[in-house]
């Protein structure tokens, strides 16, 4: 009788412990597809994660570049603007001389001064013709076309300054 009771509780125990084999087998077979799916989730999201970090060095490394290039261009800009303000300066004192040489010469003795000037050089080129006969006469024809258009008052608005200077070369 105890060994039929045995045997029924061994067979019983045989049937539970297939059915706890079973159920492990099917908890595994879960586990393993949860880790699989979990693997890919990581897998997935790693690279999502590397990408983020590589496009952020990137924009890191852009954005430093961008940096060295606005310094540069700042850099040039201050230069350009220095430059300027030089050269406005100086247009500020050409300005003002250039008032005051209109203000203290006045229109009429500057044409007069410009006509003697070409009446002067005309006297240089007659002694200089007569001395060597018919050599210059290309820069007679120029001289003559500046000393028309001086007396007229044209010409470049620092012809005084060298009509002055040339006058004192020829005395």
């Amino acid at each position: 009788n105890l060994s039929v009771v045995t045997a029924v509780k061994q067979r019983g125990m045989e049937v539970e412990l297939q059915r706890e084999k079973a159920s492990n087998n099917e908890l595994q077979s879960l586990l393993g597809l949860h880790e699989s799916a979990l693997n890919d989730f990581l897998h997935h999201h790693y690279r999502e994660v590397l990408q983020a970090l590589s496009s952020g060095e990137d924009a890191r490394q852009n954005l430093s570049e961008q940096d060295v290039r606005i310094s540069y261009f700042k850099g040039l800009l201050t230069e350009v603007q220095t430059v300027q303000e030089e050269v406005e300066e100086r247009l500020q004192e050409l300005t003002a001389f250039q008032q005051f040489l209109a203000a203290v010469t006045p229109q009429q003795s500057l044409q007069d001064l410009k006509r003697r000037l070409c009446e002067i050089m005309e006297e240089e080129k007659l002694g200089r013709s007569v001395a060597v006969s018919g050599s210059g006469t290309g820069s007679n024809v120029l001289d003559d076309s500046r000393c028309a258009s001086r007396a007229e008052g044209e010409g470049e608005s620092d012809s005084l300054t060298a009509d002055l200077a040339t006058l004192r070369m020829i005395q």
